[in-house]
């Protein structure tokens, strides 16, 4: 129940966002397909990183257990911390290619 009160409320203020950009702001609709393109390539590139974070983190609490020889659990690495960081860099990656492009490297 929980995830349809979220997806719906997320929903609701896409639509109220959409309504306001073009009646207000009046952007354009095809502005909008090159704006999603946009965000799945910003999302490929969070998912990149959180991947690498992820697999540099496991990486890390198996040398230590075998450095140290003692148990350090995987679990240290779930943490919405990480996620949160992923997204940041991410974002930054994305926009740096994105202005290194558009100056002609």
């Amino acid at each position: 129940m929980r995830v349809f009160v979220i997806v719906g409320l997320t929903a609701l203020t896409s639509v109220g966002g959409y309504l306001y950009g073009r009646e207000v702001l009046r952007l354009s609709n095809r502005e909008l397909a090159t704006a999603w393109k946009t965000t799945f390539e910003c999302v490929w590139f969070i998912l990149v990183f959180f991947v690498l974070n992820l697999l540099v983190a496991f990486a890390g609490i198996l040398a230590s257990r075998v450095a140290f020889g003692r148990f350090v659990s995987i679990y240290n690495a779930n943490d919405i911390t990480l996620l949160i960081l992923s997204l940041l860099q991410g974002i930054l990656f994305h926009l740096w290619r994105g202005e290194t492009a558009r100056r002609g490297r």
